[in-house]
């Protein structure tokens, strides 16, 4: 799904995970998938920091430790941009000392091992609301649509 793909369907919000053990990203994926997100998965900082300069996701799934880029860095490239603003960032880290520096800063901090079924339900809780656009006075004429 290309850039314009993702900003043209608002019914799939766009997650990004930023992981670099493969086995947990592809259980990350799936567990966002299932969620009913499109993902898309980096394995290094600096290939995130790159593609995030073209897209603002719904959620950013942010491991600490990659190559390339930390993602501290990552954090403090997104923090500075308004695109940024509605994007809901998940740290995972297997050292809870330090992530606890990051208090405040993310949405939510989650300590390795993360289960699937635990992530797909915050993923879900974070989903933003859709959205339905109300019944105007002439649609209800015409469809026959009792105003509320």
């Amino acid at each position: 799904m290309t850039t314009e793909e993702i900003k043209l369907n608002p019914m799939r919000p766009h997650a990004i995970i930023v992981e670099d053990e493969m086995a947990l990203s592809e259980i990350y994926s799936k567990a966002l998938e299932q969620a009913g997100y499109y993902v898309e998965a980096f394995r290094n900082g600096q290939d995130a920091l790159v593609h995030l300069k073209k897209v603002s996701p719904r959620l950013l799934l942010l491991d600490l430790n990659l190559p390339g880029a930390s993602g501290n860095e990552i954090l403090d490239s997104i923090k500075k941009k308004k695109a940024f603003k509605d994007t809901k960032i998940f740290l995972i880290s297997a050292n809870p000392q330090l992530s606890l520096e990051f208090e405040g800063k993310v949405d939510l901090i989650l300590e390795k091992p993360v289960g699937y079924s635990v992530l797909s339900r915050l993923a879900e809780k974070y989903k933003p609301i859709r959205k339905v656009p109300a019944v105007t006075q002439f649609e209800a004429a015409i469809f026959g649509h009792a105003l509320v």
